[in-house]
């Protein structure tokens, strides 16, 4: 089913809404309201010139957006590490939504979270929640499950195919028209991509070797470098 987030001027954005069965409920139970906030967001980019000002500004692809979910922008202070309070004395941060589903733009029950991006510190990123642990969580279920069914290839024939992409930061992710996922809180990266095949951007092979780092002595994903002439081993 169909929710829908309505902005001044009558036009809508839809969202897929997973509605719990008789007798079930949503295990979302959280003090913070992000569809009350996301929907302000979305108001308050309205106001600001629209989905159109934040592709120029950043230099995204016309699908960007849509793949995403939503943008928007709101007020707001950064606070303790990474993570930040709606405020109407604060600053205006770009905010982008991340969802917890199996399915690209999720839903507004799949809502976990909101993230600030700041245009002038893309390597930065504050969350409203701290819930989410990646954007583009579907693109690392669909890749974990090709893993899952094809792992044994990796094993004997160490093939590159289906390597998931990993994206430095929000705004690299948006501008690959989101086709991958951001670790947005590395404590969690050798949980989420110990043992997967990645990849990352040829103009930025040391994001392999952070990844790898940040694994420790738990498996390693094996990473892969995306260049032009196609896909070499960095590690």
């Amino acid at each position: 089913m169909v929710r829908s987030i309505r902005r001044p001027g009558g036009d809508e954005i839809g969202c897929r809404v997973n509605r719990p069965m008789d007798g079930q409920h949503s295990d979302r139970d959280s003090p913070t309201d992000l569809v009350a906030e996301a929907i302000t967001a979305v108001e308050q980019l309205e106001r600001h010139g629209g989905r159109a000002v934040v592709e120029r500004k950043y230099g995204l692809p016309s699908n960007a957006i849509s793949r995403c979910g939503f943008v928007g922008v709101l007020r707001v202070e950064t606070v303790g590490d990474g993570f930040l309070m709606v405020e109407d004395g604060g600053r205006v941060l770009l905010i982008i939504p991340a969802f917890a589903s199996a399915y690209q733009t999720g839903g507004l029950d799949d809502l976990v979270d909101l993230v600030a991006i700041d245009a002038k510190q893309p390597n930065r990123w504050w969350l409203r929640t701290g819930r989410a642990q990646v954007l583009g969580e579907w693109a690392l279920q669909v890749k974990r499950a090709e893993w899952e069914s094809i792992g044994w290839r990796f094993q004997r024939t160490k093939d590159p195919a289906y390597p998931l992409r990993v994206f430095r930061n929000p705004v690299e992710w948006l501008k690959g028209a989101c086709a991958g996922i951001v670790v947005l809180r590395p404590e969690w990266t050798s949980v989420l991509l110990g043992g997967l095949p990645v990849s990352v951007g040829g103009d930025d092979a040391a994001l392999g070797n952070e990844l790898i780092a940040a694994c420790g002595g738990i498996e390693r994903p094996r990473v892969l470098v995306d260049v032009s002439a196609g896909l070499e081993a960095a590690a």
